[in-house]
This record gives structure tokens, sequence and C-alpha cells, in this order.
């Protein structure tokens, strides 16, 4: 819940370019549980977060923008 008692949900996007595949065995530790790792029930996604400035949010995704032009 924002300061103005309003909620906002967040979204968000996200994308993964593959710039090296490669055949073979993995290292089990990959698949380990990193320590001081702690299981949760359940990940509040709307927690309270600071208020950003539209100028800010806008900045952003001018950013984003621009580095999918080039990637």
């Amino acid at each position: 819940m924002l300061k103005d008692g309003t909620t906002k949900v967040n979204t968000s996007k996200s994308k993964i370019k593959v710039v090296d595949f490669v055949e073979g065995q993995l290292d089990p530790g990959t698949f380990e549980v990193p320590a001081g790792f702690t299981k949760v029930d359940r990940i509040d996604w709307n927690q309270p977060q600071e208020e950003r400035s539209a100028w800010s949010t806008g900045w952003e995704q001018f950013v984003l923008t621009v580095k999918d032009l080039f990637n």
C-alpha cells in the first residue's frame, strides 16, 4: 500500500538472449541449495515500496526501450 492509501500492482517483463550453448555434463553444485537459503510459504509481490516519480519511471522505460533497439 502506498502512502496515500492506494495500492499498486507491480508487473515486469524480461528478455533473455542465449549467447552460448554447450552440450555436456553440468556441475552438480549448480543444483545445491545455497547456504543461508530460507524457504518461504509465499512471496508478496505487492509489498509497499517507495513511491517513484513519473520522471523516474518514464526514464527507466526509455532506457529499456533503447536497450531493446540495440540488442
